[in-house]
């Protein structure tokens, strides 16, 4: 029977708490049936009561049958009120006035109106506290399952029957699946149909989600108050069973069903914990009125979901548990919509992209300035201006291939603003890590975070190797850069010319540097001064001279010698020398030395 009447208390006037009593109910009405407030007032002070047993239940009865309304404060001054049936225990009231008062100390910062979140599952035994990722399964009780009386009188249900006939099949299960699911898409919220159902009484004891037995949020209907009126209600965690009105014009398929969509939407809400939030201005699904205007979740809604549940890529709290991004390619890689659900949450995200390049990051806050409060009867409540921008100040660390050695720090502007990293050069392909923090208030902040991977400047020109008879394409050339002016080399790459004499090379520098080419047995040629952009350099040609047998970037003596040693050898023989062939024809003989001597004397940059 308590059940019932905690049913009516929410059902009725959509108490203004931030805690909902587990096993009540709240429904949604359409807005031309709005109720108001109807009840006899009782205060009781919750945050000084330090005997509650004896100092809560020393409540009197009310004057008439009318709804008894308690309204109290809490240990951290906040007024709560609760509305409970006409002859409900007052030691129940009291104990109820007390858990609130423990439950709502120290946490009052959230604005929209989060009561109790699922503490476990058919899926899991704990599911750990505000903020970690939920597993929630639902099912469609079978027809003549028994619905509770929740002021509505009870019966069978008959929902698979009447909204067959009214969708000519079950297209309303894959609108309602949709409804429900898009809590998952913005919330940490997985969510898997029990296809069984035993069809035990909803919401009655022993009806919890057991995997092959039941789902943990179970759909019936029936009629209800005939068409308008209540649209449908739902019942808070622990249990979230959801009771459609049948006789309601479900079939409408403007906006895609929207308005079966945004009802049921809504109703899963209190299935997940959220109570009413007002004013009704037609910017939350949890407002207390059907609003058709926009489709399924808005901003605060989505910010509760987070609060309760955490984003949807939860639990990534580790560089062992972090979103992989995947391989990142040239472009920009935007991750939307996502949120630290308190101040000491973290979010890590692993990428790896191409060998050496670089990156630019940057993590923008988003939110937006609006009205928000929790519902007290119909469109009221105590409501204030909420800047869901600036709640936490947003910083972010790039990490190395282990997770934790941290490559560097961006924390430079304040709460609401973003913080950009530029040009920033990473070694190898990865994996990387970014560790997204937060400081401040400690709420919901929701953030985009985007990684641009530039394209790398590539450098290319054209080589002539004189003197070469073989295939140049069996050649590797030595490039490297130098700080202009110096001998400091900064990089060096190893390109292959094609048959045509084109080469190039990515580089992972940009700015200005001196570039030298030389080949096995060419000279050194410098290009000074040369400006790698992002968008590389081209044009870098070289003509390089032969004749370096011993590699000492000169022609000379020691080459003559070297050669003379090796001379009239192959592959193969003993005294072969593949650097005294200078020509690449296999065969050490007069025409390299004819080589040496064109150019004896000659020294490479």
């Amino acid at each position: 029977m308590l059940r019932i009447v905690k049913t009516k208390l929410l059902l009725a006037l959509g108490v203004v708490s931030a805690v909902s009593v587990a096993g009540t109910a709240a429904w949604l009405v359409s807005d031309s049936t709005m109720p108001k407030a109807d009840c006899a007032l009782t205060g009781v002070d919750a945050s000084v009561s330090g005997a509650p047993a004896s100092t809560l239940t020393q409540l009197g009865d009310p004057a008439d049958d009318r709804p008894m309304c308690v309204i109290g404060t809490t240990a951290d001054g906040v007024k709560v009120s609760v509305l409970f049936a006409a002859g409900t225990d007052p030691k129940y009231i009291g104990r109820v006035m007390w858990q609130f008062s423990n439950s709502l100390a120290g946490n009052q910062e959230p604005w929209y109106n989060a009561g109790t979140r699922w503490s476990r599952t058919a899926q899991q035994t704990s599911t750990g506290s505000n903020g970690d990722p939920v597993r929630l399964t639902y099912s469609y009780v079978p027809d003549g399952t028994n619905i509770p009386n929740a002021g509505f009188g009870g019966g069978p249900s008959n929902l698979n029957a009447q909204m067959n006939a009214k969708f000519g099949g079950s297209l309303w299960k894959t609108k309602l699946t949709a409804a429900i699911e898009r809590w998952g898409q913005v919330a940490g919220l997985v969510y898997t149909q029990e296809n069984n159902d035993d069809g035990v009484e909803l919401n009655a004891g022993g009806s919890a989600g057991s995997t092959g037995v039941r789902g943990d949020c179970r759909i019936a209907g029936k009629s209800l108050d005939g068409q308008s009126g209540v649209l449908a209600y739902n019942y808070y965690p622990q249990s979230g069973d959801m009771v459609i009105d049948t006789d309601e014009n479900w079939q409408s398929s403007t906006n895609d069903y929207r308005f079966l969509r945004n009802t049921l939407g809504h109703e899963h809400g209190h299935g997940l914990g959220f109570g009413h939030s007002v004013p009704c201005d037609g910017t939350k699904l949890m407002e207390p009125f059907l609003n058709t205007n926009f489709d399924l979740v808005q901003l605060d809604d989505i910010l509760a979901g987070n609060w309760f549940y955490g984003d949807r890529f939860e639990n990534n709290d580790t560089s062992g548990t972090a979103t992989d991004l995947g391989s990142l390619g040239v472009g920009v890689h935007p991750t939307n919509q996502v949120s630290l659900d308190k101040t000491s949450d973290v979010d890590f995200y692993k990428f790896q992209v191409p060998a050496s390049a670089k990156i630019n990051v940057t993590l923008n806050p988003t939110g937006a300035t609006y009205t928000i409060g929790n519902q007290s009867s119909g469109c009221n409540g105590t409501t204030a201006s909420y800047n869901t921008l600036n709640r936490q100040n947003l910083g972010f660390e790039v990490r190395d291939t282990n997770g934790t050695t941290v490559l560097t720090t961006v924390n430079t502007n304040g709460a609401g603003q973003g913080e950009t990293l530029t040009n920033f050069q990473l070694n190898g392909s990865g994996p990387f890590f970014i560790r997204v923090f937060g400081s401040g208030t400690n709420d919901v902040q929701m953030y985009n975070l985007s990684i641009e991977v530039q394209s790398s400047p590539v450098v290319s020109g054209t080589v002539t190797l004189e003197d070469l008879t073989g295939a140049l394409t069996d050649q590797v050339l030595t490039v490297q850069l130098l700080n202009p002016g110096t001998s400091t080399v900064v990089a060096t790459y190893n390109p292959v010319p094609a048959a045509n004499g084109v080469y190039s090379f990515t580089s992972t520098l940009t700015g200005t540097y001196d570039i030298t080419c030389r080949g096995q047995t060419w000279l050194t040629s410098k290009r000074t001064n040369v400006n790698i952009t992002s968008g590389g350099a081209t044009g870098q040609n070289f003509t390089l001279k032969n004749g370096d047998v011993n590699g000492d970037n000169s022609v000379g003596i020691p080459d003559f010698l070297a050669l003379r040693a090796a001379f009239g050898s192959s592959p193969g023989s003993g005294n072969w020398n593949a650097n005294a062939d200078l020509n690449k024809d296999n065969t050490v003989n007069a025409n390299d030395f004819l080589i040496i001597r064109k150019n004896f004397g000659q020294s490479g940059a």
